[in-house]
């Protein structure tokens, strides 16, 4: 939400809590029994009961309206797992302090309900309330508005408002375990691949030349500066980075539930093995295909790229048009080289396009949906739902 907008309330609205309805009907009691017996002790109670509702309600009104609220969430969540958010809630009343508030989204879709609570605010403060939530279904989530509610004083009536504020969360596909190491161990942690051509690292042999102003003595090569008026310095360089290529086929026939489940466990196997492969250094890149056509993400490293990634997995629709062939049809094969490469069939049918597969110098592992389960532990049923 930008700084500039403010949110859009709506009005109050107020509804009985259970204590109130229990009262109200003690009330309407007590009327009836004033008006049979015309006992002046039992109108006195009549008055004291309206004048506790009245009083819950100009009370319940005040809180509310004197006081504002913002949301604090993240753009990119896991599913299934528990997110902290936080609600900014101001009183902007001169006098008086808020008091018994709660805040709580309006009619969150695809997650567990979130909820803050501020027991005493005072006059023009503003306190952070903490929650949580839980993302339950990948892809674009969409909050409405928030709700700040209260049941002071007496718990009889829930005056709440809400105010607009749309905010759009992409839920990434939940994270299981991986039982097989299909991944080595990255650049981040070995020295095994060739150098780059640059030169200026402090990590594999490049080549010698002449010592500069400004080199660390303890690179001069001493040996072969023996007898020479310049020393010569062991010039270093970067490793290449590995690469990971994952290509997941994601077409189906039609679609049912089980045909969903399948997918969803495709992508939380997808999303473990891209996780794993950033935290070990790697370069990442993603084919898939959707209902648009292929989907191509070229190798690259960093948030950004992970970010990408992550997007185009949770955001994956239901492909019934672009199968494994279009896919490799839409990769350049020299790219696929020196990488490693994972490809996530349906049935693990040849195909025509795996031919450009078979120049992986790093090594190919295709998959199947039957043998995932030997190399990946999903969220359990509990968790997914």
């Amino acid at each position: 939400m930008s700084a500039h907008r403010q949110p859009r309330d709506n009005g109050i609205r107020f509804r009985l809590t259970r204590p109130g309805w229990v009262f109200a009907a003690m009330t309407v009691s007590l009327g009836l029994a004033a008006l049979r017996t015309q006992q002046s002790m039992i109108f006195i109670m009549l008055g004291s009961f309206l004048g506790a509702m009245v009083a819950s309600v100009w009370l319940a009104r005040r809180m509310v309206s004197g006081t504002e609220v913002q949301r604090d969430v993240p753009d990119r969540v896991w599913q299934n797992q528990p997110v902290h958010l936080g609600y900014f809630v101001r009183n902007i009343r001169r006098r008086g302090a808020a008091l018994g508030l709660g805040v709580e989204e309006v009619a969150p879709k695809g997650m567990v309900a979130a909820e803050g609570f501020c027991v005493h605010l005072p006059p023009q403060a503003a306190f952070r309330a903490g929650a949580r939530f839980a993302a339950r279904r990948r892809g674009r989530l969409l909050l409405g508005g928030v709700r700040i509610k209260t049941v002071f004083p007496f718990g009889l009536l829930l005056a709440g408002r809400d105010s607009h504020q749309p905010r759009e969360i992409i839920v990434w596909p939940g994270r299981g375990r991986l039982k097989s190491n299909l991944l080595h161990q990255g650049a981040s942690q070995t020295s095994a691949r060739p150098p780059s051509r640059s030169g200026g690292g402090q990590d594999e042999f490049f080549g010698l030349r002449e010592y500069r102003q400004g080199d660390s003595p303890r690179w001069i090569h001493w040996r072969r500066s023996a007898g020479r008026r310049v020393p010569v310095v062991r010039e270093m360089a970067q490793p290449m980075p590995d690469v990971l290529w994952l290509v997941l086929d994601t077409r189906r026939d039609s679609y049912d539930d089980r045909r969903r489940r399948d997918m969803e466990r495709s992508l939380r196997f997808a999303a473990t093995l891209v996780e794993q492969a950033f935290a070990r250094g790697y370069q990442v890149a993603l084919a898939m295909g959707s209902l648009r056509g292929p989907v191509v993400i070229p190798p690259a490293a960093g948030r950004g790229q992970r970010r990408r990634v992550l997007d185009a997995l949770a955001c994956a629709d239901e492909n019934t048009t672009v199968g494994l062939d279009r896919i490799l049809e839409a990769i350049e094969g020299r790219r696929m080289q020196n990488a490693r490469v994972v490809v996530l069939t349906r049935g693990g049918e040849p195909t025509e396009g795996m031919a450009v597969l078979r120049n992986a110098r790093q090594g190919l592992t295709v998959l199947d949906e039957a043998r995932l389960e030997d190399v990946f532990t999903d969220q359990t049923e509990a968790e997914v739902r």
